[in-house]
């Protein structure tokens, strides 16, 4: 018995926790290349230009998208310090900017900044409000043409923050 409490306690020792984040460099292209390779299995597409960039209200929040010729960057994901699309990474971001205390127009402020930075979208005319205890954000979004002559259509979309700075699926109008 105590044999196996010994070599349970070396396996467990070497073990790292379940819940530790994978060591990254992300302050660096080069770094962040290898992340992306790491976490995706591919590599980081250079076609067009390079479709990333560290958020600059969400410091521990790197984007990377694939550019497409006929609509440029297009959003593929996000790192979370170094956890790839990181499902709770709103929720802590919101948190540590403030979400938790900010009054109404500071979490708008913060909303807005998670959709352009993180989500990558483009938004116009947008709105914030107060609805049922929750904030909502509307807008609208240029989509683009492509390569076509049509004129790009305009969509008119909300989305609805939790209490914890999490957002759910856009809705168009």
């Amino acid at each position: 018995m105590k044999l196996f409490a010994c070599c349970l306690t070396i396996v467990t020792a070497a073990v790292a926790p379940a819940n530790a984040s994978p060591k990254c460099d992300l302050s660096t292209d080069a770094g962040v290349d290898a992340a992306y390779k790491a976490a995706t299995g591919r590599e980081m597409s250079t076609y067009g230009g390079r479709c990333a960039r560290r958020s600059t209200t969400f410091p521990a929040m790197y984007v990377i998208g694939a550019f497409a010729a006929d609509l440029g960057c297009q959003w593929e994901g996000a790192f979370h310090n170094c956890t790839w699309n990181d499902d709770k990474a709103a929720a802590t971001e919101m948190a540590a900017a403030g979400w938790a205390k900010a009054d109404a127009k500071k979490r708008g402020e913060l909303a807005v900044a998670w959709l352009r930075e993180i989500d990558q979208i483009s938004l116009e005319d947008e709105k914030t409000s107060i609805v049922d205890g929750k904030l909502v954000v509307e807008f609208w979004k240029t989509n683009s043409s492509g390569m076509t002559q049509a004129p790009p259509k305009r969509t008119h979309y909300k989305t609805t923050f939790e209490a914890d700075g999490t957002h759910g699926r856009l809705t168009r109008f």
